[in-house]
């Protein structure tokens, strides 16, 4: 048996973390992993559905679709952008601040028995050397890189 190598294991470990995140979010918040990385976006500051479609490399139509129910849950209020009157601008309400604020512990405790349990002792190292890889595989990389990252559109 060949061995694994580290992208497939990230790419892997990924696709559980998402599962496990979608259950525990609309188990106990009512809200989806899809909802989520939008109210992670807006946090961040993207306001507009481009820029958080482009945050998450995602089709603006599936942002709208998100942005759509969480303003019906609350957790969003959508206005118009006051330089260009056919956007959209979406803001967090102070329901979804706290709604992210809960998913944050909640999968912060959940990922700290977890990384306890596989024998991953150092999270602060942990946690720089994935950020030192997302930095290194951010936007700046596929400028200069073959390969062009497809979006959905």
């Amino acid at each position: 048996m060949l061995q694994r190598n580290i992208t497939y294991l990230l790419h892997k470990i990924t696709t559980q973390m998402e599962l496990l995140e979608d259950g525990l979010l609309q188990m106990r918040l009512n809200i989806s992993y899809s909802r989520f990385r939008i109210i992670v976006a807006l946090n961040e500051g993207k306001e507009c559905q481009k820029a958080i479609a482009d945050y998450w490399k995602i089709s603006e139509a599936a942002v709208s679709r998100q942005i759509e129910n969480l303003v019906k849950l609350g957790y969003v209020v959508n206005s118009q952008d006051d330089t260009n009157k056919r956007k959209n601008k979406a803001m967090l309400t102070d329901k979804g601040s706290l709604a992210l604020k809960e998913a944050f512990e909640m999968l912060d405790t959940e990922y700290d028995q977890i990384y306890k349990d596989a024998g991953i002792t150092d999270n602060m190292n942990f946690s720089e050397s994935l950020e030192k890889l997302s930095q290194r595989m951010g936007r700046e990389f596929f400028e200069t890189c073959e390969v062009k990252p497809k979006v959905p559109g």
